[in-house]
């Protein structure tokens, strides 16, 4: 009898050591064949926002703006130029320059580095009543201290939890889940590389035509950035200000319905102490007139590097 028991325990030994491994590897095989679905999209999108917001850390430049600078400079492609600098993209949708943003930023600033600087991405957008109500950035500020602790620590549980259907897998298997050509990656510096298998350059076009309608550049916007530039360049901050590349159709359209000066911003930031970078257009292709391509948002990302450490450090 003792003899059966003790059989049968070590038979069970036996099959729960071999069913420990099968189990881990059925589920690490069951998520390598899940597809992305929706859900797990949302959480990786509201994780990475919420890592940007709440970012604790001091950089020594710091790439500001809207859209265009979230999706268009990459702090890691960056680095290659620059390997001693800490460089976050603090950039957010629809973003301004108004008093509660710029706060952020002189927020993340390292004041104890030898060498301090901010990146202005100056779109039209970015100076007028729209970009100054910044609803991204304040939506984000307003998130409940749950659900920061949550998407912040809990973001791989969470999507590991995400029901998936055998179904869902099977069309994976068989390569016909659904996908889409526009693509998103979210990145640990700030930066999300967009691209689109199908570019089509006129698809901002028609939204833009409208967007300055009651929502022009003013100078009182302007004046807040400017008055910054002034304070920071005498905090021993360098202020770089670029109008972000897009299209020609792009560039004509806002000049014509924005209010935006840009020989007249350029000269304005110069006088108040920042420094104006230019970039040619024809270099760099979006996807839809307005966002870089993500290729040539790693290309614009080194040439702006390349032209800081022309102009900061000559000596290397």
């Amino acid at each position: 009898m003792s003899s059966s028991i003790f059989n049968f325990k070590k038979l069970l030994q036996e099959r729960i050591l071999w069913l420990i491994p099968a189990l881990l590897v059925f589920i690490i095989l069951f998520h390598t064949l899940s597809p992305k679905t929706d859900e797990t999209r949302v959480i990786e999108n509201n994780s990475f926002w919420k890592k940007k917001t709440f970012d604790k850390n001091k950089y020594q430049m710091i790439l500001c703006g809207d859209s265009r600078i979230y999706r268009g400079l990459a702090p890691q492609a960056m680095q290659e130029i620059l390997p001693e600098i800490s460089i976050t993209n603090f950039a957010y949708g629809s973003a301004g320059f108004d008093e509660i943003m710029l706060k952020q930023i002189d927020k993340r600033i390292d004041y104890d580095a030898p060498k301090k600087m901010v990146v202005l991405g100056l779109t039209p957008l970015t100076l007028t009543a729209e970009g100054m109500h910044n609803y991204h950035m304040n939506f984000e500020l307003e998130t409940k201290r749950e659900e920061l602790i949550e998407l912040l620590y809990f973001k791989p549980v969470f999507q590991f939890f995400v029901p998936i259907t055998l179904d869902q897998i099977n069309q994976k298997i068989k390569g016909k889940e659904f996908k889409t050509s526009f693509h998103q990656e979210y990145t640990y510096t700030g930066w999300v590389a967009s691209f689109e298998d199908k570019p089509w350059l006129e698809a901002a076009i028609k939204s833009y035509s409208t967007r300055f309608i009651n929502n022009q550049v003013t100078e009182k916007n302007l004046q807040i950035v400017l008055n910054q530039v002034k304070l920071w360049t005498n905090q021993g901050v360098v202020v770089f200000g670029f109008r972000p590349p897009t299209t020609h159709n792009m560039v004509a359209l806002e000049d014509s319905l924005s209010g935006y000066n840009e020989t007249l911003v350029k000269s304005k930031f110069i006088e108040a102490g920042g420094k104006w970078l230019e970039f040619n257009i024809n270099d760099y292709d979006t996807y839809d007139g307005s966002h870089l391509q993500k290729e040539s948002a790693i290309q614009l990302s080194i040439d702006l590097a390349t032209e800081i450490k022309r102009i900061e450090y000559p000596e290397y």
